[in-house]
């Protein structure tokens, strides 16, 4: 239950709503404040203006007053989603039990999910964005408790087999409570880039690599992620050293894929469909699951050939349809498989845009230099006839050699 307290500071009164919390099971019990209301010269003076006003039989109310706004709305309905998950439990479940700052590990790593989920932010950021939301209020506890430490501590001893335990009972959760068609995959990866010291070797995993940001630059992780059509969230995913490419990385995504989907998380027959940015002979050969990819025509150039009138259109959904045509049996990256060639108009558009512009570049270029080269004090002209005057210095004497040997032959020599 809340109630009042006075404190004295410095000589004065201020009072605050505080209540009684235990840390933890078998904690501790201490005061946490809910709320200031201000020193105790200001309630003194707002008091004895309501009582002049009521006196006077005006209406007793403040001159003036101050309001404070909390943020609800996200942080109340991502927390109704975490709890019908059960991801709190779950975490707590996975993972070594632990108690910070009067909270179990599952719940401060759940909040620290929900910050990064709503306002994308630093650790260090935490206690500032919570305190700004109805989150202490409902789940009692005090949002400066939460700094950088102490997400530290939740995580610490925490090991990657606890992890992908925690991420086979979420998708075994999000199986029982979507029961829908899961059996459309989509696998895709990205990186991301960070400002780790170069000199930090406590962190192996961001590394450079090729940035999709163009951030070369820095230190980086990556991160590959199969997801659902039918429910649009996470379901397998793995980080991974940033100087991996797609191309390396597929074959172990692709078993760690395999297992978990094998593992009874699921239960479902599934399609993975990726690009053709892992595609090789080793990669394809040996998949263990039915797959849609995309893939270069590289090697593939007798597909060029194939007349246009023989494509057909076809409905993609969505009101749009695409020309396409069949080629069972085709050959590619050492697997045998159905080959479907689409035509684009837009793509065509585009390409077409490109090469004109490119063209264009090109003419104006030959322009340039068909005026610098009619120019005889231009630099370009002066270095053409020096190399003419060279190319024809040689030409003479490898006439008169020749002239020479001619007359040695008529000679008999």
């Amino acid at each position: 239950m809340a109630f009042i307290r006075k404190k004295l500071k410095k000589g004065h009164y201020y009072y605050y709503i505080v209540e009684n919390r235990r840390d933890g099971p078998g904690g501790k019990t201490r005061q946490h404040t809910l709320e200031y209301i201000g020193p105790e010269e200001s309630l003194l003076e707002l008091a004895m203006g309501w009582w002049e006003q009521a006196r006077s039989g005006a209406q007793a109310r403040p001159s003036t007053a101050t309001f404070r706004s909390y943020d609800y709305g996200a942080p109340a309905a991502l927390w109704k989603v975490v709890g019908t998950l059960g991801l709190e439990g779950i975490l707590d479940r996975a993972f070594p039990s632990k108690t910070v700052k009067g909270m179990s590990r599952g719940r401060v790593l759940t909040l620290g999910i929900l910050h990064r989920a709503i306002d994308p932010g630093s650790k260090a950021a935490f206690a500032e964005w919570c305190s700004g939301t109805s989150l202490p209020y409902h789940l009692r506890f005090d949002a400066g408790d939460l700094d950088s430490q102490a997400f530290w501590e939740a995580m610490d001893g925490v090991t990657e087999d606890e992890v992908d335990a925690a991420q086979r009972a979420i998708v075994a959760e999000l199986g029982r409570l979507f029961p829908g068609d899961l059996g459309s995959l989509h696998l895709d990866y990205s990186n991301y880039h960070t400002w780790i010291d170069s000199r930090n070797g406590r962190c192996t995993i961001c590394l450079r690599g090729h940035n999709k940001q163009k951030r070369n630059d820095l230190r980086q992780f990556a991160l590959a992620m199969l997801t659902a059509a039918a429910l649009p969230v996470p379901i397998v995913w793995e980080l991974y050293e940033g100087n991996k490419n797609d191309k390396s990385e597929f074959p172990d995504f692709a078993g760690k894929v395999a297992r978990e989907l094998g593992m009874g998380s699921l239960q479902i027959d599934y399609t993975v469909a990726f690009d053709g940015g892992g595609n090789s002979r080793e990669s394809l050969s040996d998949l263990p699951f039915h797959f849609v990819c995309g893939h270069s025509l590289s090697g593939l150039k007798h597909l060029y050939e194939i007349d246009r009138s023989l494509y057909e259109e076809v409905d993609i959904g969505g009101g749009h349809t695409r020309m396409a045509h069949r080629v069972d049996g085709l050959e590619f990256s050492g697997v045998t498989g159905t080959g479907v060639l689409t035509l684009s108009d837009d793509l065509y558009r585009g390409e077409l845009a490109g090469l004109e512009k490119a063209e264009g570049k090109l003419r104006a270029k030959a322009r340039d230099l068909s005026e610098r080269l009619r120019k005889p004090r231009s630099s370009l002209y002066t270095r053409l006839k020096a190399e003419r005057e060279k190319a024809e210095g040689r030409a003479a004497a490898a006439r008169e050699y020749n002239r020479k040997l001619e007359e040695d032959k008529a000679r008999g020599e």
